[in-house]
């Protein structure tokens, strides 16, 4: 049995230029999320150009062609599974390839609901960054959560 079939020539152009499109652009906005016990850390890193002015302006964050952006933010899930937004401490480093390191300040901003933290940095065209977050729950003096992850960024 042939997908041939079933398929015409406009509905496999489709298929092969509109998915990997949408792949590229869903996996480059990929979120990550970790789970600790009771606590799960979310975790991505994007080009500033994808947030929209609007958003910009009304957190007053950085916008431009070679700055990215680190959103992180820390749930704490109860007995019954419902998570809550919480205060953080949070310490991040950020390595290029030639080893070059810097410690990125960090914006919290709050909304109904949630908590979030953003830090911004900046890159050249094709830049590959190494993200190290560490994150201790303001309640839970305690209990730290350790993240590292790669990530290219591109100049649009």
């Amino acid at each position: 049995m042939s997908l041939k079939r079933y398929c015409n020539k406009s509905t496999w152009f489709a298929i092969l230029t509109v998915f990997p499109l949408w792949f590229v652009v869903n996996t480059s906005l990929a979120e990550t999320a970790k789970r600790f016990g009771e606590y799960e850390l979310h975790y991505n890193a994007f080009h500033s150009v994808d947030v929209s002015p609007k958003a910009i302006r009304a957190h007053q964050l950085k916008r431009g062609p070679n700055i990215g952006m680190l959103n992180i933010s820390l749930l704490k899930y109860d007995a019954s599974e419902k998570p809550t937004a919480v205060r953080a401490l949070l310490s991040i480093a950020s390595e290029n390839l030639v080893g070059q390191i810097k410690n990125l300040e960090v914006k919290p901003i709050s909304e109904p609901g949630a908590l979030y933290y953003i830090a911004h940095f900046r890159f050249a065209n094709e830049e590959t960054y190494r993200f190290k977050i560490s994150v201790t729950p303001e309640s839970d003096p305690d209990k730290t959560f350790e993240v590292s992850f790669n990530q290219k960024f591109y100049r649009n």
